[in-house]
């Protein structure tokens, strides 16, 4: 489903503060990155994929994005 619009604030909010966090630390960042098998999209600059990583964490670690079978 889609974010009602306190949510998206949410959202935006989180992914924010995560792209200030890792414009501070850009190591964290590169760090982030290379963890996993999978290298990441080098035309997404790290800081911003950083961030979008955190957000994606942060949702898949919502009850409504479990699945039951």
């Amino acid at each position: 489903r889609k974010p009602d619009e306190r949510e998206a604030q949410i959202l935006s909010q989180l992914y924010n503060e995560q792209l200030e966090h890792f414009r501070s630390h850009p190591t964290d960042a590169d760090e982030l990155l290379n963890t996993g098998m999978a290298p990441h999209d080098a035309d997404i600059p790290a800081i911003e994929a950083a961030a979008a990583t955190m957000l994606g964490q942060a949702l898949l670690n919502h009850d409504e994005c479990v699945m039951k079978r």
